[in-house]
């Protein structure tokens, strides 16, 4: 069994997929919203992400400014909304997954998987791997990859002993 550590979740649990739509340029991205307001992308290299800035002060006479801002403070002059650089690259076969997923033959199969997090609960109950003593994120990343190289091999090594 394969134990994956990259940081990715590309579900729609911020709302990102239902309310904007993304439009590549020669420059780079802009983020369309239902009303059709366009911001331009920042890039920042280091942490490999676009940044999008709407202004409240241009969203409060849209139709959907209560659906946009309903868990925004009152106090916030904008909405900021991130996308890595990987997501927008490659948002259309995100989306075909995901599509796929949700369909009724996709549920079928994910509702047969057997023991889903499995994988973490014998990390964390049979090698006893409650907690990191490092901190950053490089460091964290390491002793966790070093965490599922044991457990592959342990598991490399039952399955090669049958």
């Amino acid at each position: 069994m394969y134990v994956d550590v990259k940081e990715r979740d590309f579900g729609d649990k911020a709302g990102k997929r239902k309310d904007f739509s993304i439009v590549k340029t020669e420059t780079g991205y802009n983020l369309k919203c239902r009303n059709g307001l366009a911001m331009k992308g920042y890039y920042s290299s280091k942490k490999e992400r676009y940044t999008f800035l709407f202004e409240r002060k241009g969203c409060e006479k849209c139709s959907f400014f209560e659906d946009c801002y309903w868990k925004i403070k009152p106090t916030t002059k904008q909405k900021t909304v991130i996308f890595s650089r990987f997501e927008l690259e490659n948002r259309p076969k995100i989306d075909a997954y995901l599509e796929k997923l949700r369909s009724l033959e996709g549920r079928k199969i994910y509702s047969k998987r057997i023991g889903k997090e499995h994988v973490n609960a014998n990390i964390k109950g049979q090698r006893n791997f409650q907690q990191t003593y490092y901190r950053g994120k490089a460091r964290v990343r390491m002793d966790l990859c070093w965490v599922a190289l044991a457990h592959n091999l342990t598991k490399y090594a039952a399955f090669v002993s049958r």
